[in-house]
């Protein structure tokens, strides 16, 4: 299949962890080993949606073909706070200094395991937040219509290097939130937020 640019489009499925990690490895008409159910060509993907799934990362090296990391669910269950309910949001910061090195751990596992690794949700449409995952080393990400074009103009104006040593440097604190920090890195540097 070919984008309206001539680039490849894959096919692939999004399975959750818990469907996922019961799919054995068959060998398909075309040599090639596949997720059990899943047709020839069709890439299987996994959904790291919950902490638990986090860390069975590396035992889907050789299942999975890719794994995507989301953040509404991921950060949810990892801050124990609903992200809605205004009497408990304010303890739900996807750039708390242990929320962004736990996102990190991931992306290393992935990168360990060989699985390719993608961000979505609410939060990789803000610039902001996507610049702090970028950070991390996510370079594919997933949004919704209406964050492509601030995250864009984000992305053209980062310089990554700089980026990714400012951020390392951060990991390390306890800061309940890493915001007004990469807030003002962020300006200091030009990048289009």
């Amino acid at each position: 299949m070919t984008g309206a640019h001539g680039s490849c489009l894959r096919s692939s499925r999004l399975l959750p962890y818990r469907l996922a990690q019961g799919l054995d490895l068959v060998a398909g008409a075309d040599g090639d080993e596949h997720l059990a159910g899943l047709e020839a060509g069709v890439g299987g993907g996994v959904m790291v949606g919950a902490p638990s799934t986090a860390g069975a990362i590396p035992g889907l090296a050789g299942k999975a073909d890719f794994l995507s990391v989301g953040t509404n669910d991921l950060m949810q269950y990892f801050f124990a706070a609903d992200r809605g309910n205004a009497r408990v949001s304010e303890r739900y910061d996807v750039l708390a200094a242990p929320a962004l090195r736990f996102l990190h751990r991931i992306r290393q596992d992935a990168d360990a395991a060989g699985l390719p690794i993608s961000i979505c949700g609410e939060a990789a449409g803000r610039p902001l937040e996507a610049m702090a995952f970028g950070g991390l080393g996510f370079r594919r990400r997933s949004m919704p219509a209406s964050g492509v074009g601030p995250v864009k103009r984000l992305v053209r104006s980062l310089d990554a290097k700089a980026l990714e040593a400012e951020l390392s440097r951060r990991l390390s604190t306890h800061s309940a939130s890493l915001r007004p920090e990469l807030t003002e890195f962020a300006q200091s540097m030009g990048f289009a937020l």
